[in-house]
């Protein structure tokens, strides 16, 4: 898995997260807790994203539900982080083709239903990209 990346977690975990109390679970309890299924629990949460457990002595899982919470929580905030849109400096476009901040040697304004408008083309990629500026006058 590519660090840079943060998977989405199910809806249903980020809500019902505070239900967990600080005891341990097995695999199937916690599924049921969350409202999701065992499999999910045990392939995606634990062997994909390495979810914090631990195995006793008989091999079975074991997950602590209130560090089980606290790594939810980590793993939505670090989703957000990775998902906020970069400020762009006053001469920079978004080039939604090569998804990243770019700066076009030359622009031209223009108004487009009503809004103030810079247009250029991506240095890289060479689509056209706009950069709202503000209302016209009418």
């Amino acid at each position: 898995m590519n660090h840079t990346t943060v998977p989405k977690l199910k809806r249903s975990l980020i809500i019902k997260r505070s239900r967990l109390l600080d005891m341990d679970y097995k695999p199937d309890e916690i599924a049921e807790v969350l409202g999701v299924s065992a499999d999910y629990i045990r392939k995606q949460i634990i062997e994909t994203l390495q979810a914090p457990h631990r195995r006793c002595e008989n091999g079975r899982i074991l997950i602590n539900g209130k560090r089980f919470n606290e790594w939810l929580k980590q793993q939505q905030a670090a989703r957000k982080a990775a998902q906020a849109k970069p400020k762009l400096a006053a001469d920079e476009f978004y080039c939604v083709g090569c998804r990243k901040p770019v700066m076009p040697s030359d622009f031209q304004s223009v108004i487009i239903k009503g809004i103030l408008s810079k247009k250029a083309a991506c240095p890289t990629c060479k689509r056209t990209i706009y950069k709202f500026i503000c209302k016209a006058e009418a």
